[in-house]
């Protein structure tokens, strides 16, 4: 009889158990607080930046040899020298193009004086027309030969210009990548020049970025040797063609202008550009993945006390990873509310009028 007893008594234990956990399991929801203050949209993004007036430059011949280079961060006027290199290719080539062409202006030179002594011989009948065409014909083929040797010592002098450039504009030595007496080759990088009086920022946004950015109110850009600078930013375009990055996303590259940027950022700096967007003062603020959307409506489950409510609600925009509302009457929200219409269901819910509730617990 005892054992019977206890028997009975386990049972029932055992069912009250069992009753708790699928009660528990399915009432469980999660709920968060709902506050009311100011939120501001942003995006924030690394990026690099570059002066916009910025030269490169690379050797152009087989080999030479640095005769003088330039210390990082020196200014230089436009028209000063930025650095030399000895060449004898280039120098080769530069003068044998300039005998070319110098050999082929007296070639026009001569065949044109014989062309106007045998016009005035045409004209007396001394020689006949078919020898006066053919000194013309000279004439103009010597002609395009003086072009092409024009185009070619052009080519040849400037090439010769880039073994010893001067500065296009007033700036600074960015980059050197040699020091004097080192061996140079053909494709090597030798340095950068350029002003940073005025730089601008690369970021690349995605495609729901990108759209955000239209209502964009501010840019602040940041570089982390430059301790507490900020620099003000401007908009300058962004690209209406994309480039896909190597996880297969669309990516729109954004040029801002930095305001009055400061002489001691580096070429290529890496930055962080903060832009800001729509500022959104006194509303109410929740977790976005409360909302249930569905065919451009919104709905909450808004907490009130033990029960819940299915409530249409206005959203203003999701802002970092908060839904913004303009109203709202609840002080906690139900945060997973899709597990309580599909998926693993712990409770069944139907449409419910306003006035009836959700019981949680």
């Amino acid at each position: 009889m005892k054992k019977k007893i206890l028997l009975g008594i386990g049972i029932i234990a055992v069912c009250a158990a069992l009753y708790l956990i699928v009660t528990a399991k399915k009432f469980e929801v999660f709920i968060a607080d709902v506050t009311k203050g100011d939120i501001e949209d942003e995006i924030t993004l690394s990026g690099h930046a570059e002066p916009v007036n910025l030269k490169r430059y690379f050797f152009p011949f087989a080999e030479g040899t640095m005769l003088a280079v330039k210390n990082v961060g020196t200014k230089i006027k436009k028209g000063g020298a930025l650095f030399s290199v000895h060449s004898k290719e280039a120098e080769a080539l530069y003068h044998s193009s300039k005998l070319a062409y110098e050999a082929a202006k007296l070639k026009l030179d001569n065949l044109t004086i014989a062309l106007n002594n045998m016009k005035r011989q045409l004209e007396l009948g001394i020689v006949p027309e078919d020898e006066y065409n053919i000194s013309r014909n000279n004439r103009d083929i010597a002609s395009k030969e003086l072009e092409a040797a024009r185009l070619d010592h052009e080519r040849s002098a400037e090439l010769y210009r880039e073994i010893c450039p001067a500065a296009d504009f007033d700036g600074y030595v960015l980059d050197m990548a040699f020091t004097k007496g080192q061996r140079i080759y053909k494709g090597d990088y030798i340095m950068a020049f350029g002003d940073p009086g005025e730089m601008i920022a690369e970021i690349f946004l995605n495609e729901f970025d990108r759209n955000k950015i239209k209502e964009l109110m501010r840019i602040e850009v940041r570089f982390d040797y430059l301790e507490r600078a900020v620099f003000r930013g401007e908009l300058i375009d962004v690209a209406d063609i994309s480039i896909i990055d190597q996880f297969g996303a669309n990516l729109y590259r954004a040029r801002i202008r930095i305001n009055e940027p400061d002489a001691g950022i580096l070429l290529n700096s890496k930055c962080e550009v903060k832009c800001f967007l729509n500022s959104y003062r006194d509303k109410y603020l929740m977790p976005a993945q409360a909302l249930i959307s569905k065919d451009g409506e919104h709905f909450v489950w808004g907490v009130k006390g033990r029960r819940a409510y299915l409530i249409p609600v206005e959203l203003n925009g999701i802002v970092k990873g908060n839904a913004v509302l303009n109203t709202f009457a609840y002080e906690h929200v139900i945060t997973d509310p899709f597990s309580i219409k599909t998926g693993k269901k712990r409770i069944t819910v139907k449409k419910r009028k306003k006035s009836e509730g959700l019981g949680l617990f």
